[in-house]
C-alpha cells in the first residue's frame, strides 16, 4: 500500500514523497527510521501526489481572499488566548483542498522544531506576500499579533473585494466572446458545408473566401480532438511568457497607453500602494522597509520604479511627500493628499484615505469600461457573424447570374 507523506530531514528541509508499506504503522516507522520528522502520512498514489504538488506549486501566491480568512480567524483566536501554535493547528483543517492547506502544515512544522511564526513564513515566502511576512517579525517583537493580523484581514478583504469587481466587470464580454467563437466555429462546422454541396452541386463558382471558409469547416469537423491540446498548449505557453520580467513590463506600458484600461490599472496600482504601506506603518514597520515591502507587492513596472526612487530620496533626506511630488506615476492630488498627512502627523490615516478614494475612482472607470464594452461586444459578434454569413450568400449571386 502507498503511503504520500511530507516532513522533514535532519537538517529541517521540507520532504515530499510516497512510501510503500503494509499499514500506516509501518509506512511511519519506516520514514522515521530514515530520520524523518513526519507532520502528514495519508494513503494515497503517486499519481496523486503528484497531482497535489502541481496544484501546490501551480499559483504563485496565495489568494487574497483565503488570506483574508486566515488572517480574520488567527486574530480572533489570539485575542482569545489561544496559543499560536494550536490556533495553527486549528485553522490549518479549514483550508484542506487549497493551496494555503498545504503550507501550514509546513509552518507548523517549522514552528515545532523552533522557529518563530515569522521565521517559518519566510521559508514559504514563495507562496506568502512579503507584507504579511514582514508585518508578522514586527508584531512578534511588540507582542500585538492579534492586532497586527486583524490589519491584515482587512487589508486582504479589500483587495479581494477590488478583485472581485474587476473579475465581474469582466465576465460579461468573456462570456459573450466565448458564446460568438462557439457559434461561429458550429456554422463553420456544420451549416456552411452543407450550404457548399448544394453549389457545388448547382455549378456555381466559390468565391475563395467561401472556399478557405469550407476548408476550416472541414478541418474542424474532422480534426476537432486537435483543438483542446492547441488551447492547452496556447494557453500554458502565454502564462510562461507572461512570468518574464521584460514581457510584463512591455504589456504594462502598453496597457498603461490605452483610454480607460490605463487609468484603471493606475488606480488599481495606487490603492494597492497606499493600503499596504499604510498597514505595515500603523502596525510598526519603518517607513523604508515598508516602501521595500510595498514595491516589491507593485505589478506595474514604472510603479515600481517610481516607489525605489522614493525610497533612495528618502535615503537622502527628502520628506515622503517631496519624494513623491517628484514622481510622475502618482497623480497629484494623491501626492498632495500624502504630503498633507505627513505634515500633520496622520501618514497613515491618510494613506488609507487615498485607498478608499482610488478604490471609488476603480468602480467608476469599470461602470464606465462595461457601459463601453456592450456595444463593442455587439458589434464584434456581428461582425463574427457576418464573416461566416457573407460567404455562404456570396455563390448565390454566381447561380443567380447562370439563370439569367
Amino acid at each position: 500500500m502507498k503511503f504520500r507523506y511530507r516532513g522533514r530531514d535532519s537538517a529541517g528541509l521540507p520532504k515530499t514523497g510516497v512510501v510503500e508499506a503494509a499499514d500506516r504503522g509501518g509506512a511511519l516507522a519506516a520514514l522515521q527510521q530514515g530520520g524523518l520528522v513526519v507532520t502528514d502520512l495519508q494513503a494515497g498514489t503517486g499519481i496523486d501526489l503528484k497531482m497535489e504538488i502541481r496544484f501546490n506549486l501551480g499559483a504563485r501566491k496565495v489568494t487574497a481572499g483565503d488570506l483574508g480568512l486566515f488572517c480574520d480567524q488567527l486574530a480572533t483566536l489570539l485575542g482569545a488566548g489561544v496559543p499560536i501554535l494550536q490556533s495553527l493547528r486549528v485553522l490549518a483543517g479549514q483550508f484542506q483542498g487549497k493551496k494555503l492547506g498545504l503550507i501550514l502544515p509546513e509552518i507548523i512544522a517549522s514552528i515545532e522544531s523552533g522557529d518563530s511564526l515569522s521565521q517559518a513564513m519566510r521559508q514559504q515566502r514563495e507562496h506568502l506576500p512579503a507584507t504579511m511576512i514582514y508585518i508578522t517579525s514586527v508584531a512578534e517583537v511588540s507582542g500585538r499579533l492579534d492586532e497586527a493580523y486583524a490589519l491584515l484581514a482587512r487589508q486582504f478583504d479589500e483587495e479581494e473585494k477590488l478583485a472581485r469587481k474587476v473579475r465581474s466587470a469582466m465576465t460579461y464580454p468573456v462570456a459573450v466572446l466565448v458564446i460568438a467563437v462557439l457559434v461561429v466555429g458550429f456554422m463553420l462546422a456544420f451549416v456552411l458545408p452543407s450550404y457548399g454541396n448544394m453549389y457545388t452541386e448547382m455549378g456555381a463558382t466559390m468565391p475563395t473566401i467561401s472556399r478557405v471558409l469550407m476548408g476550416m469547416g472541414t478541418f474542424l469537423r474532422s480534426q476537432w480532438y486537435l483543438l483542446p491540446p492547441v488551447a492547452a498548449g496556447v494557453w500554458f505557453g502565454v502564462r510562461r511568457l507572461l512570468r518574464i520580467e521584460a514581457v510584463r513590463e512591455r504589456l504594462g506600458a502598453f496597457m498603461g497607453r490605452l483610454p480607460l484600461l490605463g487609468p484603471l490599472r493606475a488606480k488599481r496600482e495606487l490603492s494597492r500602494f497606499c493600503r499596504t504601506l499604510g498597514t505595515m506603518n500603523r502596525s510598526g514597520v519603518p517607513l523604508m522597509a515598508a516602501l521595500l515591502t510595498a514595491g516589491d507587492a507593485m505589478e506595474d513596472g514604472a510603479m515600481k520604479r517610481a516607489v525605489s526612487d522614493i525610497g533612495q530620496r528618502l535615503a537622502e533626506g527628502d520628506t515622503f511627500g517631496e519624494a513623491m511630488r517628484a514622481q510622475p506615476a502618482f497623480d497629484r492630488i494623491s501626492v498632495e493628499m500624502i504630503a498633507l498627512g505627513e505634515e500633520a502627523g496622520t501618514l497613515e490615516t491618510m494613506l488609507f484615505k487615498v485607498a478608499e478614494v482610488a478604490d471609488k475612482d476603480v468602480n467608476l472607470l469599470l461602470e464606465r469600461l462595461t457601459a463601453l464594452l456592450e456595444p463593442l461586444m455587439t458589434i464584434l459578434v456581428g461582425g463574427l457573424v457576418v464573416m461566416v454569413i457573407v460567404p455562404m450568400i456570396l455563390p448565390m449571386f454566381d447561380i443567380l447570374g447562370q439563370v439569367k
